[in-house]
This record gives C-alpha cells, sequence and structure tokens, in this order.
C-alpha cells in the first residue's frame, strides 16, 4: 500500500498529465488529510515535467466535525483562489455538506470546474444515486476519484 506521500505523487502526475496548473487542496485537518496535502504540495515542488512549470498548490483544511460555517469558510477560500481543478481529501461526514456548499457558491455543477477526491472515500463519490436534478447530484457532476493505482 504506498504512503500517502506516495499516493500524493500519483494524484499530482495525472494533474500534469491533464496539464493542469493550479489546484487547490481541501482536507480534514488530522494525520492522513495533512499528510496527503502536504505531500501533494511537496511533489507539485519537486515534479518537473521539463517546461519549467510547476503545479502550483493552495491548501485548505477543515475539521472532520466542522459545522456549516466553517465548510462555508472553506468553501470561500476555495473560491477565492479562481482555481477550476479542486482536490478533496475528505471523510464521509462532511463531503456532501462540502459539496452543496460548493455548488450554492458556484463551484462545482457548473461544467467550469472539476472536483476529485482521494480514494479514502470509496464509493462514496462514484456509487451514489442522487435524485436528478438536486443540488448533489448537480455538484458531483463531472466529479471523480483518483487513485494510486
Amino acid at each position: 500500500i504506498p504512503s500517502d506521500e506516495g499516493t500524493a505523487v500519483s494524484v499530482v502526475v495525472k494533474l500534469k498529465k491533464w496539464n493542469v496548473r493550479y489546484v487547490a487542496v481541501l482536507h480534514i485537518n488530522d494525520a492522513y488529510g495533512n499528510a496527503f496535502a502536504d505531500g501533494i504540495r511537496y511533489a507539485a515542488n519537486q515534479l518537473d515535467d521539463g517546461d519549467g512549470r510547476k503545479l502550483t498548490v493552495v491548501n485548505v483544511n477543515i475539521d472532520s466535525g466542522a459545522d456549516d460555517a466553517a465548510i462555508r469558510n472553506a468553501i470561500q477560500q476555495l473560491k477565492a483562489t479562481q482555481y477550476t481543478y479542486f482536490f478533496g481529501v475528505l471523510t464521509f461526514s462532511v463531503l456532501d455538506r462540502v459539496m452543496i456548499e460548493a455548488y450554492h457558491q458556484q463551484i462545482a455543477g457548473t461544467g467550469l470546474h472539476t472536483w476529485l477526491f482521494s480514494d479514502s472515500l470509496g464509493s462514496a463519490v462514484t456509487r451514489r444515486g442522487f435524485a436528478r436534478g438536486t443540488p448533489l447530484e448537480r455538484a458531483f457532476r463531472g466529479s471523480g476519484k483518483l487513485t494510486a493505482t
């Protein structure tokens, strides 16, 4: 099993392959989330694809028990970056509230923003059924899960 840092390298390699230059990482403020987010930032600073451009990473953290105000603040921070790629290292306990808030702040479900998630969420991202047209269904449109393999 790859370490969090090793998994982060895989994420950065994939993003760079897609020519992504800016990504904001929203992560849970715990050992796993912090290590994963730090690993993404470290890998982005270390990997050079030969053109001299590096992946720019902004990290924003929230607590696993974050209330709605904390989630709203975190999403405002993400929105302020004006980035279109977001990577979430989250727990299921905050996932839906994060995505609904991102939808309300128009950084999810717009067709202009891409949300990707760590594989720690398992099928919470990929195998859920949402009623068509609901904020959650719209927020998760175009989202995906990245794995190390």
